[in-house]
């Protein structure tokens, strides 16, 4: 069931890690910290990409929507051509 584990100092097993599970250990531990500094130096500046890529031509589209909306209720109600510098002062 339990294994008796005694640590001594004649033991083949050393106190230490092995020289290469420590190059890992540190490789991960380094890793990692590079990760978090480019995470948080980083925290900034990809919401801006985002906003840009994201936002703004979401909001394109939606004002683009809108105008053909407006524009077909004007057709409708008023049984003429959209006039579209009209349609984009009111949205714009």
């Amino acid at each position: 069931m339990y294994k008796n584990y005694t640590i001594r100092l004649d033991d083949e097993q050393p106190l230490m890690p092995s020289s290469l599970d420590f190059w890992w250990w540190l490789y991960f531990k380094l890793m990692a910290m590079i990760y978090i500094f480019l995470g948080l130096a980083f925290l900034d500046f990809i919401p801006q990409v985002f906003h840009k890529l994201i936002f703004e031509n979401l909001q394109q589209r939606v004002s683009m929507l809108l105008l053909i909306k407006w524009c077909t209720i004007h057709r409708l109600c008023e049984s003429r051509a959209c006039d579209i510098q009209e349609a984009r002062s009111i949205f714009s």
